[in-house]
């Protein structure tokens, strides 16, 4: 009977939890998903967004656990990234693209320069810390190369070494492209910058209150004729101005009684964009400025005029 009674237990254990010679087997029964839905063609493209995905994880405290980075063809929308981690609480964000020209650190207020330091130290770095920063904006590179900044994180998600599971991470883009046309100005002569403070990121993809104000230069191979600029811009929010300014070679303002335009709030004007995930989903934009006697006529934004809501044919 004796007998009967141990080998029950001894089968209850190997179906219910991890021995420690198979716990790194066991660990492996837990993945992180990735799915880039939020675009204009609402459906997931991870797959042809990305090929090459880095993820930071931090435990219940906050505290810096591991980064995990993976590249390759095999990256594709059914790709699953192994976890290998113990029984806890953990927060993930993870930071993908074809090419990615970022940093990833910590905000340092002891770091006179920029505030900013690339070592990130298991069980120190904490994740209200945590920074993703573009160097070439913040250093104001003329035609900045920012790259892909497909991000996303999940917070407080329970894993257990005991159980299958997968933690989903819902992914967005940073990066917008701005084509931007201005017609009626041919008698004059300038260049069309846009400013805003987005250069960094938190955890939450949040631009934190260290962030510098930066000029986006379109320079000059991304300037199809002095009317038409091409920018790369990050992610904007609906509560943060992202001003057009026109200048002169002097970097003065090129059109007399023309201080600035917050090009966000024009958006805002669209039928097409009404809040956040509206910005979020759209990463192409086609802004058309019309001026007559150095006065803005109309403006339309992806075929839409702020003034109706008739696209253009």
């Amino acid at each position: 009977m004796l007998k009967y009674i141990f080998l029950f237990f001894f089968a209850m254990i190997l179906h219910s939890s991890c021995v420690k010679e198979d716990l790194e087997a066991c660990k492996q029964e837990s993945y992180l998903m990735f799915y880039y839905k939020l675009n204009p063609l609402n459906e997931n493209i991870f797959g042809n967004s990305v090929s090459k995905i880095d993820v930071y994880i931090f435990d219940s405290n906050g505290k810096f656990v591991m980064h995990k980075s993976d590249s390759g063809a095999h990256i594709t929308n059914d790709y699953r990234m192994p976890l290998n981690l113990s029984d806890g609480i953990y927060s993930f964000i993870s930071i993908g693209g074809h090419h990615i020209n970022n940093s990833k650190g910590l905000y340092d207020q002891f770091s006179p320069l920029d505030n900013f330091n690339t070592d990130l130290i298991v069980g120190e770095s904490h994740i209200d810390d945590f920074r993703i920063k573009s160097k070439e904006l913040e250093d104001n590179t003329d035609n900045p190369e920012i790259g892909d900044w497909i991000v996303g994180n999940s917070r407080n998600v329970e894993v257990s070494a005991q159980k299958f599971q997968e933690v989903s991470i819902e992914l967005i883009n940073n990066v917008n492209h701005i084509d931007l046309e201005i017609v009626g100005l041919d008698h004059l002569n300038f260049k069309a910058i846009l400013i805003a403070d987005n250069a960094r990121y938190n955890f939450d993809n949040n631009t934190p209150e260290e962030a510098k104000i930066i000029s986006y230069n379109a320079g000059k191979e991304n300037r199809l004729a002095n009317d038409h600029h091409l920018f790369d811009i990050l992610r904007m929010y609906i509560h943060t101005p992202v001003f057009l300014k026109l200048l002169d070679d002097n970097n003065n303002n090129a059109l007399p009684g023309f201080e600035s335009l917050n090009i966000v709030e024009e958006i805002l004007k669209s039928p097409a964009y009404n809040n956040q995930t509206d910005l979020d989903r759209e990463n192409q934009y086609k802004i058309k400025i019309f001026f007559k006697d150095s006065i803005i006529t109309n403006i339309t934004i992806n075929g839409w005029s702020v003034t109706g809501t008739i696209p253009e044919a």
